[in-house]
């Protein structure tokens, strides 16, 4: 199941200073966990911000990094990455989907989202 999904959230990401990464980064991961089956189950590591202009002028923000949550079995399904950015005045989170399926976009997207990170 392909795990894309945007949040609609009262923190904008484009254009925040640096002081808000904190911020920034628990809101992402609440999004990222709210698309997990089991969100309490949700554990990241490797969570960074990545900030950077736009061809716009504009500062934009992503949070980038590694969840892992349960499966419906209760186990864990190993770590997989993730990317949290603001799409048209919305927060959209994506998770890497798993080996059986296609990760061509999904590594496109992290890799132009994340660069430098």
């Amino acid at each position: 199941m392909r795990m894309s999904f945007a949040v609609c959230a009262v923190l904008g990401v484009v254009g925040l200073p640096a002081a808000a990464d904190s911020a920034l980064e628990r809101a992402a991961m609440d999004a990222v966990a709210y698309g997990l089956r089991d969100p309490g189950s949700a554990r990241f590591r490797n969570i960074r911000t990545v900030t950077y202009p736009t061809p716009a002028g504009r500062v934009a923000s992503y949070v980038c990094g590694e969840v892992n949550g349960k499966n419906v079995y209760g186990g864990y399904v190993g770590f997989r990455r993730f990317y949290v950015g603001e799409m048209k005045g919305q927060l959209v989170a994506d998770i890497e989907p798993p080996a059986s399926e296609d990760r061509s976009v999904f590594v496109m997207l992290y890799d132009t989202f994340c660069r430098g990170a």
